[in-house]
């Protein structure tokens, strides 16, 4: 008997975990589908923060609106000194979200041609230096389907006159810092 209630708590417990899983999974796999059918749908924005390049952190947005009227957004930050695409995410929002959201930095237009190219670029110039892009990478890039990188002419310059330069996040452990630098000195 005393094992039948042990699996009677267990069957409860997996229950309430199932519940507690927050909201954010569901909206990211819903965003994982969404991006995966993303190129069958029209380019809705492609933003880039208006102070980014001078600053050297971008903050890259490009959306397609979906037929029912939802925006999947790919967002980058990318470290346009050192370490290339720093983080990445997708998700799947609703106009008013995705508005709401925007709204919180200056953001001017990019041609998405011209966002791909900069990406591809960033990406081939830290992988040189010993820097992999950020693991969502992989997912968010698949928003720039059918776009192509031979339409763009822009020309993007990496580093600080060429030369990897890092600076300090305020996110960034000492221990992160630590293996940046050790990566650098090679």
């Amino acid at each position: 008997m005393s094992s039948n209630n042990k699996e009677k708590r267990m069957k409860k417990k997996k229950v309430r975990d199932k519940c507690k899983k927050p909201n954010m999974l569901k909206n990211l796999s819903s965003a994982l589908r969404a991006i995966n059918k993303s190129g069958q749908y029209p380019i809705y924005e492609c933003l880039i923060n208006d102070d980014g390049m001078d600053v050297g952190m971008v903050n890259l947005l490009v959306s397609r609106r979906t037929r029912s009227g939802d925006i999947i957004l790919a967002a980058f930050l990318v470290d346009m000194y050192c370490l290339g695409v720093k983080d990445c995410f997708i998700r799947l929002l609703s106009l008013e979200q995705y508005n709401s959201n925007k709204a919180l930095v200056p953001y001017s237009d990019m041609k998405p041609e011209d966002a791909k190219k900069l990406l591809f670029d960033m990406v081939n110039w830290s992988k040189k230096i010993g820097f992999e892009p950020h693991t969502e990478y992989k997912n968010g890039i698949k928003i720039f389907e059918g776009i192509h990188l031979e339409d763009s002419d822009a020309e993007f310059k990496f580093g600080i006159d060429g030369k990897p330069s890092f600076f300090l996040g305020p996110n960034d452990s000492p221990e992160k810092c630590e293996k940046i630098l050790k990566i650098l000195q090679k």
